[in-house]
């Protein structure tokens, strides 16, 4: 083979492997941005659980939301701690978290931006861990919910509902799958994400 055939199919070799490089790099990069959840702490901090606690203690409420109005900036998240405390009757009860889908929008410009669904684009969303906890009577459990703001998001005031549901009729040491009762709300409470 001749020096300059040689040549073009060195370069020919390079740009093919640059190309690969790049369009994979590409690809991750897309994927980490489309695919990538909130991510959620696993444990909420020692400080901000005693707050929760102290709030669930002193209003008498089976839900508390710390920090439950928060300004979030397009292409961030925000976490809001919550806290609930099992008051029902019997030995154990197991609770599980329930996020509305689609946040209603208390101000303008353009309220159809979530209705329907919105798109990922569009639409900020709520997310909790997707767990089932298993408490004793009068225990509590703090976690954190996230909202994700899209760079496409309106500006306005989005509020999530969250709902806490619970089942009875459960055995000690066993799983959730174990209780005898369906799910049924137990608690509500409202986070707000003012977008800017």
């Amino acid at each position: 083979m001749n020096r300059r055939g040689m040549e073009i199919a060195i370069n020919t070799l390079v740009v093919l492997i640059l190309g690969i490089v790049i369009i994979t790099g590409g690809i991750l990069l897309l994927r980490n941005i489309y695919v990538k959840a909130i991510e959620l702490p696993e444990q909420v901090s020692q400080q901000t659980e005693d707050a929760l606690f102290n709030m669930l203690l002193s209003s008498k409420q089976r839900i508390a939301v710390l920090h439950n109005v928060q300004d979030i900036q397009r292409k961030k998240s925000a976490l809001y701690p919550i806290a609930f405390q099992n008051q029902l009757e019997g030995a154990v009860s197991c609770f599980r978290i329930v996020t509305t889908d689609n946040p209603e929008i208390v101000v303008e410009p353009s309220a159809s931006a979530c209705i329907g669904g919105g798109t990922p684009d569009t639409c900020p969303k709520a997310d909790v861990l997707a767990d089932e906890w298993m408490l004793d009577r009068y225990e509590s459990n703090a976690i954190y919910a996230g909202v994700a703001v899209p760079k496409a998001a309106q500006r306005g005031e989005y509020v999530f509902q969250l709902v806490v549901q619970a089942r009875s009729g459960c055995t000690v040491g066993q799983p959730c799958t174990s209780c005898t009762d369906p799910y049924a709300d137990y608690a509500r409470a409202k986070f707000h994400a003012i977008v800017e």
